[in-house]
Formats: C-alpha cells, sequence, structure tokens
C-alpha cells in the first residue's frame, strides 16, 4: 500500500437519492412529470397510482422541493 487511500467515486443522482424510500426512477419521473406538464400532485397522484405506483400528493410536494433545485444544478451542469 503507498498510502493513498481508494476513494469510491458516486455520481451526484446517487448522493442526491441516498436514503429515499421509493427509487430514484419513481422520483425522477414524478419531478419530471410535475415540472414538464405542471398538473396538481393530486393529478399527479393519480397519474402515478394508474402506473401502479402508490405515492401521496405530501409526498410529491416533498420531491419536488427536495429535488428539483439540484437536478436543475446537475442538468445545468450537464449542459456545458
Amino acid at each position: 500500500m503507498n498510502g493513498y487511500r481508494n476513494f469510491e467515486v458516486e455520481s451526484p443522482l446517487m448522493i442526491l437519492f441516498k436514503g429515499a424510500q421509493y427509487p430514484k426512477d419513481v422520483i425522477l419521473f414524478a419531478v419530471f412529470f410535475y415540472v414538464r406538464y405542471g398538473v396538481s400532485y393530486r393529478d399527479l397522484e393519480e397519474i402515478m397510482a394508474e402506473r401502479g405506483i402508490s405515492v401521496d400528493h405530501t409526498t410529491l410536494n416533498r420531491w419536488v422541493t427536495r429535488y428539483c433545485a439540484p437536478l436543475k444544478e446537475i442538468m445545468n451542469w450537464l449542459s456545458t
């Protein structure tokens, strides 16, 4: 061993979703759908239920408020 530590490099999305109770694909779908189409949280709750995902409208609100700003920063970083 040469004194250097091996660090695992995690993508920003992995750090962002650490501790989430739902898969990141579900969260991303809900957040992008809300931002793209501007539906209400209750309508989005019904849309998710049609796809077999039971999630409350307050949880959707929490996802949007928690993940919108970091996702915007990541998207801006990727576009440059």
